[in-house]
């Protein structure tokens, strides 16, 4: 997981960087924990909704005891692998004002995102997705994360069960926002699965799931070049 936030004053001729430390959804929250070399370190939350937010900010400068309370208006965004946030940032106590304040972290993206329709024709591409996905390199992949933190973006992903090992070879499982689906050996058996499954089903098998692994930016970018050019051989 990679992130940048940058703080940009005009009027002062100054710009300060830092870089994001960690990315996590807690419910309809993304919650992130930044830093700043030589400065501080802070937190903010958005709520998971793309367009304009007013939110609170914490930032804790090296020597302070207690974090203060920062204003911070802007947009969020959602990108290819990416979850950016523009805006202004003001901190009560710096005395300089508004700052523009960007904010970039590398997102975590699915194996197949939530808009995929649930046909017997996506069902059958699907076979060939899954041993795509089997022949994509380590580093292609996220870290494992535990059960008691949730994806940002519904879809399907890698899942190991708690029964499971870790020498086992993963499942899939489709996050549907609120639950898990009963994991899968196979992606084309997940998709048939919420085809067949009704909706308020689909996610009762949260418990099963013991950790969860989505794809890097790189990843993303390394499984769309390898379906174009199975395409284009066809």
């Amino acid at each position: 997981m990679h992130g940048s936030v940058i703080w940009e004053s005009k009027s002062q001729r100054e710009v300060w960087e830092g870089h994001v430390t960690r990315c996590v959804r807690q419910g309809q929250d993304i919650n992130v924990v930044f830093d700043c070399r030589d400065l501080g370190e802070g937190q903010i939350t958005f709520t998971d909704t793309v367009g304009k937010q007013l939110v609170t900010s914490r930032f804790l400068y090296f020597g302070q005891k207690e974090a203060t309370q920062v204003s911070v208006c802007g947009a969020l965004s959602s990108r290819l692998g990416l979850i950016v946030f523009e805006g202004t940032w003001t901190d009560p106590i710096d005395g300089l004002g508004t700052w523009q304040f960007y904010l970039e972290v590398e997102g975590i993206a699915s194996l197949v995102a939530s808009t995929v329709q649930d046909t017997p024709d996506s069902v059958a591409n699907a076979t060939a997705l899954t041993q795509l996905v089997a022949k994509l390199a380590p580093s292609s992949f996220t870290e494992e994360y535990g059960f008691d933190i949730a994806p940002t973006r519904s879809g399907i992903y890698r899942v190991r069960e708690c029964s499971q090992k870790s020498q086992d070879a993963f499942q899939y499982s489709s996050w549907n926002g609120t639950g898990w689906s009963s994991p899968q050996r196979t992606i084309e058996q997940v998709l048939e699965q919420r085809m067949t499954v009704p909706t308020e089903k689909l996610g009762e098998s949260f418990s099963k799931v013991r950790s969860w692994q989505g794809l890097t930016e790189a990843g993303w970018h390394s499984m769309v070049a390898q379906i174009q050019n199975r395409r284009a051989n066809m």
